[in-house]
């Protein structure tokens, strides 16, 4: 994947205006890996897709980053500027995004005992958000999507002898089993410091990749169709020819038409 095909990156787009987010990065990921099939990456960890899509993001976009985020002391608008690299966590060996010669194996169960509580688990996976999205209406409140995705990833919940549905177990130990996800899989949840110059106060800002990348590529995808419709209008050229120009040439008719 040395640059982004853009025919491929335009389907992904149209294909994804009416799917939830969780689909739209698995349509992402699929425009920049054609060789690699949707049901691998959906079995990939979240950190483990968010990993792959940041690399989408620097092969295609750069690796300098620009978010606005809301000061959670004030409510003030945030400008955060930073690398790709800043919110990168280390990856075990998997796709490499100059070449993607292949992927990350998925990561398998773990296990957590907890005040006299055994469960056994796994991480969540693009299904799983997808499953919670099926499952989950206007009204649903953060806490009922967590407990969802927990009851999703239990695979084994005991005390003693006892076996227990994953909605019996206690808050602390869901606390247990929510840190060491996060630990396992530490990509998925990534939040920047970033100092309010409204209230000089610091705060800790959630960096959602696959949201992050999508809103980038739709203000790309709409750009780049305008410049194909003013082409098209003033030379009469036909689409798949316009997207199959180098950036550079394309400029330069944009240019020539007053664009």
């Amino acid at each position: 994947m040395s640059t982004l095909p853009v025919r491929e990156l335009l389907d992904a787009w149209e294909r994804g205006q009416d799917c939830p987010p969780p689909m739209r990065a698995l349509l992402l990921l699929g425009a920049a890996w054609p060789q690699v099939s949707a049901e691998e990456f959906a079995d990939l960890s979240i950190g483990q897709r968010d990993a792959c899509l940041l690399s989408v993001r620097e092969h295609g976009f750069g690796s300098r980053l620009v978010a606005v985020a809301t000061c959670t002391s004030c409510g003030d608008e945030l400008e955060l500027s930073f690398d790709v690299g800043d919110v990168r966590t280390p990856q075990p060996a998997g796709i490499d995004g100059a070449a993607g010669r292949g992927l990350p194996a998925p990561l398998g169960p773990a296990e957590v005992d907890s005040g006299g509580y055994h469960v056994r688990f796994r991480v969540p996976t693009s299904r799983d958000l997808l499953a919670v999205n099926r499952m989950s209406g206007p009204s649903m409140t953060i806490a009922a999507i967590r407990q969802a995705l927990i009851e999703l990833c239990v695979v084994e919940a005991r005390r003693g002898d006892r076996t227990l549905a994953p909605s019996a177990l206690p808050a602390d130990v869901v606390d247990a089993v929510e840190e060491r996800m996060a630990e396992m899989d530490p990509q998925a949840d990534v939040e920047l410091a970033a100092t309010c110059p409204a209230c000089d106060r610091t705060c800790e800002v959630l960096f959602d990749a696959a949201a992050f990348l999508w809103a980038e590529v739709d203000a790309w995808a709409v750009r780049t169709l305008h410049d194909v419709h003013r082409i098209a209008s003033a030379y009469g050229w036909r689409e798949p020819d316009i997207l199959r120009l180098s950036p550079w040439r394309r400029s330069f008719y944009l240019e020539a038409i007053g664009g």
